[in-house]
């Protein structure tokens, strides 16, 4: 799907490291971020940092609208926890059956 729409090529294994599903001992490559942003209809990755860093400053008087910042704080967050969680090779359970022993 991502060839067919970028005509660009990225591997399996590239995407489980890029989404925490496989060891990554590095950060992504330019090309991989520019081919993935692509197929999310962005022109590039530094078109999508520009859009996704834009936290409404105002700059004169450089008020920071919280309530955006906080919203991208958040799911900031729980991309880095499901990426943790992803790595661990431990299998977390998300239900209220899980027990806790102690």
């Amino acid at each position: 799907m991502i060839f067919k729409k970028t005509k660009k090529r990225i591997s399996e294994t590239t995407i489980k490291r890029f989404y925490g599903f496989a060891l990554a001992k590095h950060n992504p490559s330019l090309f991989t971020l520019d081919t993935l942003t692509k197929y999310c209809n962005y022109n590039n990755w530094d078109d999508f940092i520009k859009e996704h860093n834009n936290i409404s400053i105002n700059s004169k008087t450089h008020v920071v609208d919280l309530d955006i910042l906080k919203a991208k704080a958040m799911k900031m967050t729980a991309f880095t926890l499901q990426a943790l969680k992803n790595r661990s090779g431990i299998p977390l359970r998300n239900d209220n059956q899980a027990k806790v022993y102690g």
